[in-house]
């Protein structure tokens, strides 16, 4: 048995739905990816996914040899491995990656893992060592995270010398519509918060964090850009004609990280009816409650509380469905340690 974690029991029992509800993933996944293929020094030879959820294709990164794919739940890696044979897969908490002996230690799904720690589902002395990863990516995965902190030092410590991460992760002002259909959902991480993370200080929020407008660079269907926020050195600068942020020559990195490119993106995805739009929320680590009764005991709606929230969905509905906004943090950082 794996360790009793409800968030990896919850991703298990909806594996193998997952594909179905997943549009918010699969833009996001696209957009880390271009920036990976724009510059394929950072996506190459040893490649670990995080959070993998059932599986990503990276056969377009040709420099990449060797994939791990790195999970919570125990179901979602069976996929993995009916998908993606070829890829190695462990059975983790990001938080808790490594143990006392700095080595991820082995386990065969039926054993009993130890330090919250298991490996997947073959009997092979499979490890992840320090130091080990050239790249590693995690696509609407770390928000699940208690300590997002502790998963960048856990991140860290598996990436080599120079190695890369490319993260996308949900960020603070996510999801308003939940409140327009009387739902309350929970909070997220503001972009400086997560840059803290990096020896990034919290305090340039107030003097660096300039929103700027994005000039849509191309059309990609379903994707509505917002905003990106200055979020990297004092004397980054923002290109005026595409809104990217262009570090100096000079540049210091943010103590043992040097930040690639940090941005928020907004992006807009659309249902054919409410009950499509909650389900697929629970896959970046959303959950709602109603409004009224917030501070009570969770409770199904009545019949007529859900009608009330069909009503009000129907209200929002535009002529490609029922718009669901969502902030997404894209960081692309090199390790400097």
């Amino acid at each position: 048995m794996m360790v009793d974690n409800p968030v990896a029991d919850a991703f298990s029992h909806a594996a193998s739905q997952y594909k179905k509800h997943d549009v918010v993933q699969r833009l996001s996944a696209d957009l880390l990816q271009q920036f990976m293929l724009s510059t394929p020094q950072y996506a190459s030879g040893h490649l670990v996914d995080i959070g993998c959820g059932p599986g990503t294709d990276f056969s377009l990164f040709s420099e990449v040899n060797q994939i791990t794919a790195v999970d919570i739940a125990p179901q979602m890696l069976a996929q993995v491995k009916s998908h993606f044979p070829q890829y190695q897969c462990v059975c983790a908490n990001v938080e808790h990656l490594f143990v006392a002996n700095d080595t991820l230690t082995s386990h065969a799904l039926d054993n009993t893992p130890t330090n919250n720690t298991s490996i997947s589902n073959t009997p092979t002395n499979n490890t992840l060592m320090l130091n080990s990863a050239n790249s590693i990516y995690s696509n609407l995965a770390l928000q699940w995270c208690d300590d997002f902190h502790a998963a960048i030092t856990q991140i860290q410590r598996l990436l080599r010398p120079l190695g890369t991460c490319h993260l996308a992760v949900v960020a603070d002002g996510s999801l308003p519509e939940l409140k327009a259909l009387g739902f309350r959902v929970n909070q997220f991480m503001h972009m400086p918060s997560m840059l803290n993370a990096f020896g990034v200080n919290e305090h340039i929020e107030a003097e660096h964090c300039n929103e700027v407008k994005l000039a849509p660079a191309q059309k990609t269907q379903g994707i509505n850009y917002g905003y990106q926020s200055n979020l990297h050195n004092e004397a980054d600068r923002v290109d005026n004609m595409t809104g990217e942020l262009t570090p100096p020559a000079n540049a210091k990195p943010h103590a043992t990280w040097q930040l690639l490119d940090a941005k928020v993106v907004k992006l807009t995805v659309y249902f054919e009816d409410l009950k499509s739009l909650l389900y697929s929320i629970k896959g970046v680590g959303a959950s709602v409650v109603d409004d009224v009764n917030a501070t009570s005991k969770i409770k199904p709606l009545s019949k007529s509380q859900w009608l009330k929230r069909i009503e009000l969905a129907q209200g929002l509905r535009t002529a490609k469905g029922i718009p669901l906004t969502y902030h997404i943090a894209l960081i692309h950082a090199q390790n400097h340690q």
